[in-house]
């Protein structure tokens, strides 16, 4: 291994490597962050008892018997964060593809608006024409 790192799964192929020698992700890694939040809001959902969906009109469930109400409350307030957090980025993502589709193809504004869309830490490539 070239990290030095201890592991205890090997990727390999020509060579046998961790997954950050690699290069490799998880694929929640690959997910934009309101879809990480909708993913997490339907954990939370699970682990107090209720089904899966948090698009459901159902309520947060009750508390399950032995839950601490603290805990449950902390949950409860995680559950409506997340599902916020889920609302705000469709709404963007909605929003930002309205302005697209409403702009002239080739508007020198598309490209700007996209850059400004990208999460920040993004590298994006340059192409190179040769």
């Amino acid at each position: 291994m070239s990290c030095g790192r201890r592991c205890r799964i090997l990727y390999g192929g020509s060579l046998y490597r961790c997954r950050r020698c690699h290069g490799l992700k998880y694929e929640s890694q690959y997910e934009p962050a309101y879809q990480r939040a909708i993913n997490q809001a339907d954990n939370l959902r699970k682990r107090v008892g209720g089904g899966r969906g948090a698009f459901d009109e159902e309520p947060f469930p009750p508390k399950p018997k032995g839950m601490h109400w603290k805990t449950y409350r902390r949950l409860e307030e995680r559950y409506d964060a997340l599902q916020g957090a889920w609302a705000v980025g469709v709404i963007q993502r909605l929003g930002l593809q309205m302005q697209l589709l409403l702009m002239p193809r080739g508007s020198p504004h598309t490209a700007a608006l996209l850059l400004e869309s990208l999460p920040r830490g993004d590298a994006i490539s340059p192409c190179v024409t040769l």
